[in-house]
């Protein structure tokens, strides 16, 4: 007699699926209750894993807010450099900044939730304020090549990369804000504004 397989049985899974489940589930729960809402029980539930199983795969709530929300910004912004590092600097300047504030628009706004909510979590956990200055300080490095290549006077490499980034996070992150009824433009219009904006703010000093 051939034993039959019972369908109420649940395969086992890997470690690897289950690590997978539960980062999917915390971005959900996050960008729902924010890092002080979410509980680790519910964290799991949403998983459907046991609570044992977060604690075994990540040790603490901030160590899941890290693998699931901070770690994927850490990873764009230092692959971003690179590319930024690689492109072609002779070409047109405005088609370097509008590749610059394209490329970093089109991730803020991909992941508003997620980028809100990292914002908010500096108050509780101090050390990703400390990590997001060392982030400001790739795009310091970033802003620094192109001044230094364009010989723009003037210019403060820090101040410029914050303000160009919070330039690019207001658009892109608070669109419901800044545009209650609806973006009054396409996203092409927009980028070419706040490239207008920057090019403005580094090359026209003085003038």
């Amino acid at each position: 007699m051939v034993a039959r397989s019972d369908p109420g049985a649940r395969t086992r899974r890997s470690s690897s699926e289950i690590r997978a489940l539960i980062l999917t589930a915390a971005r959900d729960v996050f960008s729902e209750r924010g890092y002080a809402g979410a509980s680790t029980r519910e964290l799991a539930a949403r998983a459907g894993v046991a609570e044992h199983l977060l604690f075994r795969n990540f040790g603490t709530k901030a160590k899941l807010f890290e693998e699931a929300v901070f770690v994927p910004f850490e990873a764009f912004i230092s692959a971003y450099s690179r590319v930024w590092s690689s492109r072609d600097a002779d070409g047109p300047m405005t088609d370097i900044a509008l590749e610059y504030v394209a490329g970093l628009y089109d991730f803020l706004h991909a992941n508003r939730l997620m980028i809100s909510v990292l914002l908010a979590t500096r108050a509780h956990e101090p050390e990703f304020d400390m990590r997001l200055q060392q982030l400001f300080g790739q795009m310091e490095v970033m802003i620094n090549e192109g001044i230094t290549e364009r010989h723009f006077p003037g210019v403060d490499p820090a101040l410029a990369a914050r303000l160009t980034f919070g330039l690019v996070l207001s658009a892109a992150v608070h669109q419901e804000v800044l545009f209650p009824l609806g973006p009054p433009t396409t996203r092409e219009e927009l980028l070419s504004e706040l490239t207008q904006y920057m090019l403005h703010g580094l090359a026209h000093r003085g003038e």
